[in-house]
């Protein structure tokens, strides 16, 4: 399996904690596999992936099903779009002080 903007490995993605859109049906058919029966060393070799990652979505996406997978994924990606905006607002303040600082 492979992602559609390139050639990389399922398993490659850069950002672990949240896979492309694209690879949560992906993610969930590999655990599936493993719920009816397949071996994990022989499912991670098969789809190009580690056994930690295998056991990491294990861990994060065992037992979703797709609807809530979707919703975390959403939670996620809005978590970390507020995290830049506090750490712009951060910035700015400090650079406010340094400035004021400087005039008084």
């Amino acid at each position: 399996m492979t992602r559609a903007s390139g050639d990389r490995r399922l398993g490659a993605s850069p950002i672990l904690l949240i896979p492309a859109c694209d690879l949560l049906p992906e993610i969930r058919a590999v655990l599936k596999e493993n719920e009816v029966g397949a071996r994990v060393d022989e499912l991670c070799r098969r789809h190009g992936i580690s056994t930690a990652t295998f056991y990491a979505w294990r861990k994060k996406f065992g037992g979703m099903e797709a609807s809530d997978a979707k919703k975390l994924r959403e939670l996620e990606v809005e978590n970390a779009r507020l995290k830049r905006i506090v750490a712009d607002q951060m910035l700015d303040m400090t650079a406010m002080k340094e400035l004021l600082a400087k005039n008084w």
